[in-house]
């Protein structure tokens, strides 16, 4: 029986789930993700082309959709996530573009020049093609861009981008095809550019979203706003004496709700569960529960929460309870009177982050009318990260109503290290 799976994620913390629902042929999986990143590289090519949304998100669960087992494959992967190095100055630039342009391998030292080797002939073509679209681009602006420190896979996304007449969306479904994954990658919005601005409990502003997920004091965040643009030094110079409740005023009049995208609603009206993935809360996954609040009280799915493991940089502090109250309050559902979710899986341990009364450990079974389950859904080599098959088999056998997990078999595995270099991947495969 099929099971249509849609999942709101983020960058990695969803990572080892949704190579395991992959792996799961009864699922059709669609990946429900927000485009409002502006760290590192992303930043810096949203200033550089504007109106274009962040695709460092877009870029790493696409590179959770290839085939590992693929060597090709593999190596698109890994010139996706590659970054160009501190050093990458005029010389490496002249060889990359002359690379781009004419296919010649040897004018780029390695080791970029081995990432673009391991592809086929076709992909090579597709990536060579949108690079050059993104460097004819910058060949002629104004500001030149800087390359050093800029993941690979963020060049070609904007090559998309600007080839697509500055559609985010149908760059994605461009990047989608170069990957040839039976999962498809759904951007929340219908590609509105927007910026992401906190408003923390103490009144303090975190005016963009590398700040939200980035280091911060404890005080927790009280509301995220969509901004239709960054906020002025004259704005924030304005704001800062203002009070707590002013501040907020100010922000909910001035921000800009985008829209959610056709392809996203039809996703979650469709779905037999969705899923509201681990990761950063308060720019990679609340942002986009409030964006899809309507359809997500509508749709008549089994919808399961995935606690996260352990504390953010935006989450410090908060329990397991705290991070499901978020939730529903961001979907537009606080007391989860329309069971806008109906499970709660919990890695064993408190709920509510108190200690355990009268010697039990266990947590209550319902919270707000939402079933509890608890169990061990991290894996044991390397924490924090979730058990993919533990959390997808609780979920699947929630779906059929028995609730039990399946027995895991036990496998012997021959891994040629000759070929790869070891590590999480090797855990992961």
């Amino acid at each position: 029986m099929t099971t249509k799976v849609a999942l709101f994620c983020g960058g990695r913390g969803s990572a080892t789930i949704i190579r395991e629902l992959l792996r799961t042929p009864e699922v059709e999986l669609a990946l429900l993700v927000n485009a409002y990143d502006d760290g590192l590289s992303t930043g810096a090519l949203r200033k550089f082309i504007p109106g274009m949304l962040g695709p460092s998100d877009f870029r790493k669960n696409f590179s959770y959709l290839l085939d590992l087992h693929s060597a090709p494959q593999y190596a698109l992967k890994q010139l996706l996530e590659f970054r160009l190095p501190p050093d990458f100055g005029e010389r490496s630039i002249d060889g990359f573009a002359g690379f781009v342009r004419g296919g010649d391998l040897r004018l780029m030292a390695p080791p970029l020049r081995d990432r673009f080797a391991g592809l086929d002939s076709t992909a090579a073509a597709s990536v060579r093609g949108l690079l050059k679209v993104f460097l004819d681009y910058a060949n002629g602006a104004v500001r030149q861009f800087d390359f050093r420190d800029c993941a690979v896979g963020n060049m070609i996304f904007a090559g998309a981008y600007l080839k697509q007449g500055g559609n985010f969306n149908a760059a994605a479904a461009v990047i989608s095809r170069l990957v040839s994954s039976q999962a498809v990658l759904v951007n929340v919005s219908n590609g509105e550019n927007r910026v992401l601005v906190a408003l923390k409990a103490d009144g303090e502003l975190l005016s963009h979203e590398a700040a939200i997920v980035g280091s911060q004091s404890a005080t927790p965040i009280r509301s995220v706003f969509f901004m239709p643009e960054p906020l002025s030094e004259r704005e924030l110079a304005r704001l800062s004496d203002r009070s707590l409740n002013e501040k907020q005023a100010w922000l909910a009049a001035h921000e800009a709700l985008p829209a959610l995208s056709e392809e996203a609603r039809r996703f979650l009206r469709d779905a037999d569960l969705i899923v509201y993935g681990p990761g950063t809360q308060h720019s990679s996954l609340l942002p986009s529960y409030r964006i899809a609040a309507a359809a997500l009280r509508k749709a008549r799915a089994m919808k399961l929460f995935v606690a996260n493991l352990g504390p953010d940089h935006d989450i410090q502090g908060l329990s397991a309870k705290d991070l499901v109250d978020n939730a529903l309050h961001y979907a537009g559902d606080p007391d989860n009177a329309q069971r806008t979710i109906t499970h709660i899986l919990l890695q064993h341990g408190p709920f509510d982050g108190q200690p355990p009364e009268g010697g039990s450990s266990r947590p209550p079974r319902r919270y707000k009318d939402a079933s509890i389950i608890p169990g061990s859904f991290a894996r044991e080599l390397l924490p924090p990260a979730h058990n993919g098959h533990a959390v997808v088999a609780r979920m699947l056998a929630l779906r059929h109503r028995d609730g039990a997990l399946e027995e895991k078999p036990s496998l012997e595995i021959f891994y040629d290290l000759s070929r790869r270099p070891a590590g999480a991947g090797l855990v992961e495969e």
